[in-house]
C-alpha cells in the first residue's frame, strides 16, 4: 500500500476504503496461492490488481519474474500493457526506479514488457489463445492475473460457462510456477458463473485459497467506499446512472438475477428425496433419438420418469442419471436393451418414442426385439412449444427432480433456447404430450403446492384440487 502511495497518488482521489486495504494486505500473503476477489464495478480493483501489484510484485519484495494478466479479448489484454506502459513513461520516479524497459509486439501490438534491472517481464494474453509452456528465460510465470474475463452475455450459456472453467483448469493453473501466485478478479455474473464456480471451489474447502467479495453497500447496509460515497444519496445517484436494474444487481450488488426470458426459471424446479409409499406407479422412458456419432451431431436423449396417476392427475418424479450420448443405429439398439435390463423385477419400463422418420425405424426394431415401445404422435409442435408445456407443469410441481443425477437436464430447462443441446428436454417433453394425449381434457393446472415431508398427504391434496378444477 506504501508503494502504491508513493507511485500511484494522484489514482487516489478518495480515501482508501477498508476493502481496499483488506486486498492490498491479501496481495501480500505468500502462503496463499489462489487469491479470488469479486468487487463491484469501479471499485479500484483493476487499478490496484492489474497495474500497481504486477509492477510492485517486481519492484517490491516478491521478486518476481514472469507476470502474466489474462482478460477476455486481445483488445483488453492490450489494454493492460499499454496501461502499464503509459504509467512507466508518464511517472518519472517509476522510470528511474524501475527502467529501463523494453517492448515486446506481434500482430496485435505489444506483447510483453521486459525489465532488464531486474531480469522480469510482464505479459498480456486472453482466453482466446494458449498459454501452455509459455516461459521467460528460464521462469514460468509465477504471478498470474485474471481479471473480468466474463460479461453478461457470455454467462448466458453454460457452454460458454463450461469453456472458460476448462480454459482456466486446463491451461492456467498448469502454466504456473510451481509456489506461483494466482489471482482471479470479477464480479459474479451467474450463479453458476467462473467466478461463482471459485467461490464455491475455496469456500467448500475443495481447493485451497481466499476468496473475498465486496458489493457496493455491506450486509449492514453501508457503503463499502465512503469515501467515494459518503451517503445513501450518492448510493442511489450511482444506481441511477447505471439505469438497468440487473446491471446493479450483478455487477454492484454482486447478485445475479436470473434471466427474464427464459422458459423455465430455475426458481421453479422442485425436488424430491422420497418415492411415495404404497402407491402404484408406472415407468416411461421418453427417447429423442438422434442420427450418427459425430462431434456435430445431435445426442440421443432417454429420460425416465415414474408417474403416479394418469393424464392431468399424474405427478412425475424424474429419475436419476438420464443417457445422454452420441450412438449409431446398433449402439441405440443396444443401450435401450440395457436401459431394459437394468429396472427392477416386476418393474416395466414402456419407451416413448417420437414416431417420424429415422425413429420410426428404430421402434420396429424395438418391437422386433420384443421391446415395450410406444409411437408418440407430436404432430406440428415446434420444440419452444413443447418446452412451454412442459414448463407450466414443472411450475405447479408436477414434475420433480432428484437432489443429484439430473443436473444436465435441469441446465438444459433453465437455457432452453441459450445452450447448444436440449435433447434431454426433448426426451422429457415426449412424456408430457404421451400423458396429455391420455387426457384429452385436460386445461387448467391446479396451483403451485410447496413439498414438505407429508408427501403422500400432498399429492392426495394435489388430486383433490385437481377434481374440483
Amino acid at each position: 500500500m506504501l508503494f502504491f502511495v508513493i507511485y500511484f497518488g494522484d489514482y487516489m482521489k478518495y480515501e482508501t476504503a477498508r476493502f481496499q486495504k483488506e486486498m492490498f494486505k491479501l496481495t501480500e500473503d505468500k502462503k496463499n496461492e489462489l487469491l479470488v476477489i469479486s468487487a463491484f464495478r469501479n471499485s479500484g480493483k483493476s487499478t490496484i490488481m492489474t497495474l500497481s501489484y504486477p509492477i510492485w510484485a517486481i519492484l517490491g519484495k516478491q521478486k518476481k519474474k514472469y507476470v502474466l494478466i489474462l482478460g477476455k479479448t486481445q483488445e483488453r489484454a492490450q489494454e493492460y500493457l499499454m496501461n502499464i506502459r503509459r504509467t512507466f513513461e508518464d511517472n518519472e520516479l517509476l522510470k528511474n526506479d524501475l527502467g529501463p524497459f523494453q517492448e515486446e509486439r506481434n500482430q496485435w501490438g505489444i506483447k510483453a514488457i521486459t525489465l532488464q534491472k531486474f531480469n522480469a517481464r510482464i505479459a498480456a494474453g486472453s482466453i482466446e489463445q494458449s498459454i501452455r509452456g509459455t516461459r521467460f528465460n528460464e521462469h514460468r510465470p509465477d504471478l498470474i492475473i485474471v481479471d473480468d474475463v466474463e460479461d453478461l452475455e457470455q454467462v448466458r450459456s453454460k457452454e460458454n460457462r463450461d469453456k472458460i472453467f476448462q480454459w482456466f483448469v486446463s491451461e492456467i493453473i498448469p502454466a504456473k510456477e510451481t509456489g506461483g501466485k494466482i489471482v482471479v478478479v470479477g464480479s459474479i455474473l451467474h450463479k453458476d458463473s467462473f467466478i461463482s464456480r471459485l467461490k464455491r471451489a475455496v469456500l467448500e474447502g475443495k481447493t485451497l485459497g481466499i476468496y473475498r467479495e465486496y458489493p457496493i453497500i455491506d450486509s449492514d447496509g453501508n457503503a463499502q467506499w465512503p469515501g467515494k460515497f459518503p451517503t445513501a444519496g450518492d448510493i442511489e445517484k450511482e444506481r441511477m446512472t447505471v439505469m438497468d436494474e440487473r446491471a446493479w444487481q450483478t455487477e454492484y450488488m454482486l447478485n445475479p438475477i436470473e434471466n427474464t426470458d427464459v422458459i423455465v426459471p430455475e426458481s421453479w424446479i422442485q425436488y424430491y428425496d422420497r418415492f411415495p409409499k404404497h402407491r402404484t406407479y408406472d415407468i416411461k422412458i421418453g427417447v429423442d433419438l438422434a442420427i450418427g456419432e459425430g462431434d456435430n451431431n445431435d445426442y440421443t436423449a432417454m429420460v425416465s420418469v415414474r408417474i403416479y396417476g394418469r393424464g392431468r392427475d399424474a405427478l412425475i418424479y424424474v429419475l436419476p442419471n438420464p443417457i445422454n450420448d452420441r450412438f449409431n443405429f446398433p449402439q441405440t439398439l443396444e443401450t435401450v436393451k440395457n436401459l431394459d435390463r437394468s429396472f427392477a423385477k416386476g418393474e416395466h419400463p414402456e419407451f416413448l418414442v417420437e414416431d417420424v422418420a429415422y425413429q420410426r425405424a428404430v421402434i420396429q426394431a424395438m418391437e422386433q426385439e420384443n421391446l415395450p415401445v410406444k409411437g408418440i404422435k407430436i404432430g406440428g409442435q415446434s420444440k419452444r412449444t413443447r418446452t412451454v408445456i412442459a414448463s407450466n407443469w414443472i411450475k405447479n410441481c408436477k414434475i420433480l427432480f432428484p437432489r443429484k443425477g439430473a443436473e444436465k437436464l435441469i441446465d438444459q430447462l433453465t437455457e432452453f433456447g441459450i445452450s447448444k443441446y436440449d435433447d434431454l428436454v426433448d426426451a422429457l417433453t415426449i412424456i408430457v404430450l404421451f400423458l396429455m394425449d391420455e387426457d384429452k381434457n385436460y386445461s387448467n393446472m391446479p396451483p403451485i403446492i410447496i413439498l414438505d415431508d407429508d408427501i403422500d398427504g400432498q399429492i392426495e391434496r394435489w388430486r383433490k384440487i385437481s377434481r374440483e378444477r
